[in-house]
């Protein structure tokens, strides 16, 4: 899926037309129609946040790197998932044993 049909598929899901999402990202129209319709494919890191943040995804799921291990946006990351059972806590880390040094004799 390109980038362009994944923000087509976020934005419809949440019932917006292409003109509501530019609003609310605060981009032009004509903007998101390029994108959507494959005329545009790379943006800069500052539009894809003002994207991702409206949409209320991360990047890496607006960037479709989640695609490949077979996970949908709506489930979002690992961490993100809501039915996930939580996390073990991490063990506690060794503590290091300093050596004791005597004092040296006075003379």
């Amino acid at each position: 899926m390109t980038l362009g049909e994944r923000i087509k598929r976020l934005r419809e899901r949440r019932g917006w037309n292409q003109r509501e999402l530019a609003r609310r990202a605060q981009v032009d129209n004509a903007w998101i129609h390029r994108l959507e319709n494959g005329e545009r494919h790379n943006i800069s890191l500052d539009a894809a946040k003002r994207l991702a943040t409206t949409l209320g995804v991360s990047l890496d799921v607006l960037a479709g790197m989640h695609e490949e291990l077979g996970r949908d946006e709506e489930e979002g990351t690992p961490a993100a998932r809501t039915d996930a059972p939580p996390a073990a806590p991490a063990p506690p880390a060794p503590q290091r044993r300093r050596a004791i040094r005597k004092a040296a004799p006075v003379a």
